[in-house]
């Protein structure tokens, strides 16, 4: 009977320890993958929104677009369908023209001009307008 209960007692320490210390235990495991931070946003979904709503323009996160280009250059080489505001219809530009539509910061655009040299000479197939273009279209 005493070594009965003794191996109880060391099966149930065992069991506790293993609970508390979180490994290949499915309810941690499960606990762990919920706390996992959300993905960065792309490039693309950090320049997605309309120049000329203020409300949208406020939600431009200059440091957030330089990380991202700095994180994956290969990001501003792809063109996007961007919003491109005063009822105009989207149309396949770089991220440079779109984050000089938003007011982008001189460190931004050198980011995204070594990123991809050529998009600054690129211009749109809508309205034919170079980053330049749309960074005095839409200067406040």
């Amino acid at each position: 009977v005493y070594l009965v209960a003794l191996a109880v007692a060391a099966a149930v320490a065992a069991i506790l320890s293993f609970r508390t210390t979180g490994t290949a235990s499915r309810g941690n495991r499960d606990a762990h993958l919920a706390s996992k931070p959300p993905p960065p946003p792309t490039l693309f979904e950090l320049l997605n929104l309309d120049p000329s709503a203020p409300s949208s323009c406020s939600l431009y996160d200059d440091d957030a677009v330089r990380l991202a280009v700095q994180a994956d250059p290969s990001a501003a080489k792809e063109k996007h369908r961007f919003p491109l505001g005063h009822g105009l219809k989207s149309a396949p530009i770089h991220p440079l023209s779109m984050a000089c539509c938003l007011g982008a910061s001189i460190r931004t655009v050198r980011a995204l001009y070594d990123a991809h040299p050529d998009a600054i000479a690129h211009h749109d197939r809508q309205k034919r307008y170079a980053p330049i273009h749309w960074a005095v279209r839409y200067s406040k």
